[in-house]
């Protein structure tokens, strides 16, 4: 993978290791990205739950009141 072909490094080896670290960069966004899905996805459900919770507590509050 050629990352920076618009620059001229000064040896292959400075190259190489400039796309092996724009290779690690990429793969840790990858994994960033991944966890703020699931924590999104454990936040949502957790809202929903609660939201659940004082729908169903709000429902039993005024259907005895009835």
């Amino acid at each position: 993978v050629v990352v920076f072909s618009w620059i001229e490094f000064p040896s292959k080896e400075v190259a190489e290791a400039a796309d092996a670290v724009m290779d690690k960069l990429a793969e840790a966004g990858r994994h960033s990205l991944s966890a703020l899905g699931d924590a999104l996805t454990e936040s949502r459900r957790a809202f929903d739950h609660a939201a659940q919770k004082a729908w169903d507590a709000l429902k039993a509050a005024t259907s005895s009141k009835s």
